[in-house]
């Protein structure tokens, strides 16, 4: 069993349609599908590749009562070999599918078994498939996708284009698949993409509460406003609903460029009053804050001068404690140096005494031998 790898084919346009013209005319296969509008609508259609196609309503309208639109697909296939084996493909396909439903497969699959039956003798084997679908209803719905010729219909806006919901974005939508399914509710999923940095934030007013929706870059999707409505119908199925609206259109869906025009809903007249108030609202709450910062500038100061007069008075009082201790310090020194010269004089004195007595005692024994 091979593993299915996926990948990207390259693309270009073809400058030389003469050269390419007579390519395709040696083709053994040719497929052109051709849209007819025979509705009283100017309609949209998009294919699997999200190409969006304008389709105008035709000029004059014979049936006003007509409400649908015509597709036809031609089929060319050279009648040899290629045919033949396509041929061969087709049934041993539908032998490993149930395919009953698939109805533009069976009408080739007849048509071109009854030219091998018949031996028909054809360069060319000509199918041209005519697909009806029924547009009555469309301008309620406003989008119709057909499963036969799997194409998106919707009513034309020039600023929105809807993507196809099996196309590149529409399978991006699994997830929101599996919410729904899960959750068996509805809901409206809103996804900003910007990859150029050209826009801010949108805002909407839900729930009596303004949404912010902050802006992303997403290199897989185009840059746009990505809206997606999910919900379920009464038989139980799964509706998923994709809008693609440009950066200046978001105000359809209710987002705006700011809070306060999301609040008044856009109304100018009613943003401006609201823009009034709220620039009153942020005046007084200024002067408040104001007010508030010069109270605790004041008390800070009152602090400021406590703290001070606390500092004076400690620096006072240190002050007082270091001249009381200079003050001790020189009553100590003084009272060593009286107390060094009082033993200075003792000391004196004391070596006199001996020199004093001799004196004397000389002085005795003088006087006494002169007797």
């Amino acid at each position: 069993m091979h593993k299915l790898r996926h990948v990207s084919s390259k693309i270009r346009l073809v400058d030389d349609l003469s050269s390419q013209n007579e390519k395709e005319n040696l083709a053994p296969f040719k497929h052109v599908d051709i849209f007819i509008n025979q509705s009283n609508y100017d309609l949209v259609v998009s294919n699997r590749g999200d190409v969006p196609v304008f389709v105008s309503k035709p000029s004059l309208v014979r049936d006003s009562s007509s409400k649908c639109f015509i597709m036809l697909r031609r089929y060319r296939f050279k009648n040899n070999i290629y045919t033949r084996r396509t041929l061969d493909l087709i049934k041993e396909f539908k032998k490993h599918h149930i395919l009953d439903d698939n109805e533009e497969l069976n009408i080739i699959e007849q048509v071109l078994q009854s030219y091998s039956t018949n031996n028909t003798v054809s360069n060319y084997i000509e199918i041209l498939i005519k697909y009806i679908i029924d547009l009555s209803d469309i301008s309620e719905h406003e989008r119709i996708y057909d499963r036969k010729t799997d194409l998106l219909i919707s009513l034309y806006d020039s600023s929105c284009a809807h993507p196809h919901p099996f196309g590149k974005i529409g399978k991006g939508l699994d997830e929101y698949n599996d919410y729904i399914t899960n959750k068996k509710g509805a809901g409206v999923f809103i996804e900003i993409v910007d990859n150029e940095n050209i826009i801010n934030s949108r805002y909407m007013f839900v729930a009596n509460k303004i949404v912010e929706f902050p802006v992303i870059r997403n290199e897989n999707k185009e840059s746009g406003i990505y809206c997606t409505y999910l919900s379920h119908d009464q038989y139980g199925n799964i509706n998923i609903d994709p809008v693609v609206l440009d950066f200046e259109n978001g105000e359809k869906i209710g987002l705006y460029k700011n809070k306060e025009a999301a609040y008044a809903g856009g109304n100018t007249e009613e943003t401006f009053k609201i823009a009034k108030l709220q620039l009153e609202k942020e005046l007084l709450d200024s002067k408040s804050s104001l007010q508030q910062a010069n109270e605790e500038l004041e008390r800070q100061k009152q602090e400021t001068q406590k703290l001070k007069l606390v500092l004076d008075k400690n620096k006072h009082i240190l002050d007082n404690k270091k001249l009381e201790k200079e003050e001790r310090s020189l009553r100590i020194n003084e009272e060593y140096e009286n107390r060094s010269l009082e033993r200075k004089e003792q000391h004196e004195i004391i070596k006199f005494i001996p020199a004093f007595l001799g004196g004397m005692i000389t002085l005795f024994l003088f006087m006494k031998s002169t007797k």
